[in-house]
């Protein structure tokens, strides 16, 4: 549940899982909304993040828009947005690990 970044550590304690989670399992979806096309394909194929809007294109669920127009999200496991950004086809989602 916690993740790949430390599945192979030796100290399991609750408190260090916890800990690692947050220091190096910080990853970031970056959505830039205005190359999207509103092809709805990350929409099918990861809706806990993805719906799309009233303007017609696709938007990240719980981001936050930057001074670009970007929608960024803050995230501690990839889950199925590396399939939603593999399957855009104008590349508008960028996961970041």
């Amino acid at each position: 549940m916690l993740g790949e970044c430390y599945a192979n550590d030796t100290n399991n304690s609750r408190h260090w899982q916890v800990i690692r989670r947050l220091v190096l399992c910080f990853m970031k979806i970056v959505q830039e909304h205005a190359k999207c096309i509103g092809c709805g394909s990350c929409a099918a194929l990861c809706p806990k993040y993805w719906q799309i809007s009233d303007d017609g294109k696709s938007i990240l669920m719980g981001s936050k828009r930057d001074s670009k127009g970007n929608y960024e999200l803050e995230i501690g496991q990839v889950e199925c947005n590396q399939d939603a950004a593999d399957a855009c086809p104008v590349q508008c989602i960028k996961v970041i690990k």
